[in-house]
């Protein structure tokens, strides 16, 4: 999630600043380091204002984890610990957690915290960094919060409870490490930059280990890009979010200087806010549409997927009109190796217009109609299937039901269920061969020699039930003399295939048996 920016980070001169940079970086066509510290300007630090934040959040009773994962085990631990607080402050905490959370979502939640750990100083004291004036909305509901994490942090010593934790944020590290190399190598080899950039800003990682898995939260502060990832199972994982947020790192100066152009068309504002998905964070903020469009559709550029087309479905629905447009011209920027995307921004946004992203409206609106109806008859697809499965396991149980009663010797209610099982299934071939057994029982040699043959004719006839019934009308023609056809039938027993549970050697003994 990425949070509002404390204070507008690029000017003018910050942008030529990094052009400049790259120019440089360019011109000395240096080898990529293997420290990620030197790769982009990108630090990895724990940081115990989070930390100590959001052990108070969790005594507090902020319970939230994503779906389908439990919690981290660092979270665990915290968990425990926070409780040995006395419960007035527990009460305090809880109280103070249940009156501020204004119909938020919890990832919204955590993120607001979050923050505010970024904006308070470190033990012992954890005040606010910044005047309240200065502090974004998010933040500023959350003010008195720090003095709960103070008493937290010195009641139950969460520093030693820090410093046991270390280990876990040790091995995050190690996860995050090689993930962010291959997302900031792919990037600038897409940005056809060199990886020393000379920057005057940094990004800090944060990773968070006791809160909800896999989300990634981020913050721009002056000239700092926090990104602050939550606990992961595998490597990789939230990859596409970190790199999210290391093209922001890359682009939000150059969507600064050269997004002007775009303000004449603001009037598309209407248009991504009416999308069925868009986001809350998009309400009124018209270049946070363009830098969120651009974004993830480089990231699909980049990452591509099996039907690009629907992914730009889904981006023109959540709000972000101009996904399919940039998706284009960065075909364009592709095929030409002479272009650098810092300098492709400007000709990027110089030609949007509205009457293309009008046209674009229409194209995706006959995509999503296509989409839609594909997933309407994968769906009735899906519920025929599963009715089918449901059907079939019916049958079977009657079918089960069935055998059980012919071997009590139940020949009347075994009957009835086969018939109930033919009512639904006419053709059903182990109903047959036990409804024609069951007349055998009971001397109507006429009807069991009926159900055999339609027991073997049926399309779903196993072997076994195709052999013993072709043998049982075989015998039965013998015994009313007609050795010739039953001559014939027995023959076909003989040369069947498949495994035929004993009646291919009966076959072969009733053949002999039979007189010239």
């Amino acid at each position: 999630m990425r949070f509002p920016v404390l204070k507008t980070v690029g000017s003018l001169a910050l942008a030529l600043i990094l052009i400049a940079g790259w120019a440089q970086a360019a011109q000395k066509s240096e080898t990529a380091p293997t420290s990620i510290e030197n790769l982009a300007n990108v630090t990895f630090s724990p940081d115990i204002r989070v930390f100590a934040v959001m052990a108070a959040l969790n005594a507090a009773g902020y319970d939230y984890e994503t779906p389908g994962r439990e919690m981290s085990p660092a979270r665990q631990l915290v968990r425990r610990e926070v409780r040995k607080a006395d419960a007035d402050l527990l009460a305090r905490l809880h109280n103070f957690y249940v009156e501020h959370r204004y119909n938020m979502d919890p990832t919204r939640q955590a993120a607001a915290y979050i923050s505010l750990a970024l904006l308070i100083e470190g033990p012992p004291s954890f005040d606010l960094a910044v005047k309240k004036e200065d502090l974004p909305a998010d933040v500023l509901q959350l003010v008195g919060f720090e003095k709960l994490v103070r008493d937290l942090f010195q009641q139950i010593s969460l520093a030693d409870l820090w410093n046991a934790c270390q280990e876990f944020y040790a091995a995050e590290l190690a996860s995050y490490r090689p993930v962010f190399v291959d997302v900031i190598r792919q990037t600038l080899d897409y940005f056809r930059i060199p990886p020393r950039i000379v920057l005057d800003r940094r990004i800090v990682v944060i990773p968070e280990m006791i809160g909800p898995s896999r989300l990634v939260n981020a913050r721009n502060l002056e000239k700092s890009y926090y990104i602050i990832p939550g606990p992961i199972s595998t490597p990789g994982e939230n990859r596409a979010q970190l790199q999210h947020e290391y093209l922001h790192f890359l682009l939000d100066p150059l969507i600064q200087k050269f997004g002007t152009p775009l303000m004449k068309y603001e009037q598309l504002l209407n248009l991504a806010q009416n999308q069925p998905h868009v986001r809350s964070e998009y309400q009124n903020l018209y270049m946070m549409i363009v830098a969120e469009s651009l974004i993830d559709t480089l990231i699909l550029r980049m990452n591509p997927s099996p039907d690009p087309d629907r992914d730009l479905v889904a981006l023109f629905r959540r709000g972000l009109i101009f996904s399919p447009y940039f998706y284009r011209s960065l075909a364009t920027y592709e095929t030409d190796q002479s272009l650098t995307m810092p300098a492709y921004v400007e000709t990027l946004f110089n030609g949007v217009n509205d009457k293309i992203i009008t046209e674009d409206e229409q194209r995706i609106a006959e995509l999503d109609r296509k989409y839609t109806e594909e997933e309407r008859i994968k769906r009735e697809a899906e519920r025929q299937e599963q009715q089918k499965r449901l059907r079939a396991a019916r049958l079977r149980t009657m079918l089960l039901k069935a055998q059980d009663l012919i071997r009590d010797q139940q020949f009347d209610a075994a009957r009835q269920e086969l018939e109930q099982l033919l009512q639904e299934e006419p053709e059903n071939a182990a109903a047959h061969f036990y409804l024609a057994q069951i007349a055998s029982q009971q001397n109507d040699y006429q009807a069991a020699f009926a159900h055999y043959e339609r027991a073997e004719q049926s399309k779903d006839a196993t072997p076994m039930i195709r052999g013993w019934s072709k043998l049982r009308r075989a015998r039965y023609l013998a015994s009313q003399g007609d050795f010739a056809q039953a001559r014939v039938i027995l023959n076909e027993v003989i040369e069947m295939s498949g495994d035929l549970e004993g009646a291919r050697e009966q076959a072969q003994e009733t053949l002999a048996e039979l007189p010239e």
